[in-house]
């Protein structure tokens, strides 16, 4: 499908939302080598931010999110679900530490929620992975 536009859009979008991320990274995904390398990149990306805030800061958790965003959308659920997992995690106890929800926390309880969906996961044992994970971040089941 080349020659539609799909790139002009997303600098055109990058650019009109460039302060709600920190970073932007394009990977090029025609080829499965390629998207692989990508993938790498975002890993070691990941690193480096966990290096420079520290592995439970909000800011590690929307590239853990985002990497597990992009992982789900490549059929790689079982990578996926564990950094899912972690990214909601640090945002339930960022609400618990300061008394507010962060502004990406739906978004990701959404995310994380349709993901275990996508893996077959019963809407019981969906809501029974949300509310360990409330109780693990000390916010009880509510």
């Amino acid at each position: 499908m080349g020659g539609v536009g799909k790139s002009r859009a997303a600098v055109e979008y990058s650019w009109t939302h460039r302060d709600d991320y920190t970073a932007l990274l394009w990977l090029e995904a025609e080829r499965g080598m390629r998207l692989d390398a990508g993938l790498a990149a975002l890993r070691r990306a990941l690193a480096i931010t966990e290096a420079s805030y520290g592995k439970d800061h909000p800011v590690v958790a929307r590239s853990l999110h985002n990497l597990a965003m992009l992982l789900g959308r490549t059929n790689r659920l079982g990578e996926a679900e564990p950094l899912m997992y972690r990214a909601l995690a640090i945002f339930l106890a960022f609400q618990r530490d300061t008394g507010h929800a962060h502004t990406h926390r739906d978004a990701v309880i959404g995310n994380y929620t349709r993901l275990l969906a996508a893996m077959g996961r019963s809407e019981a044992e969906i809501k029974a992975a949300l509310a360990t994970l409330r109780r693990e971040a000390g916010l009880g089941q509510a």
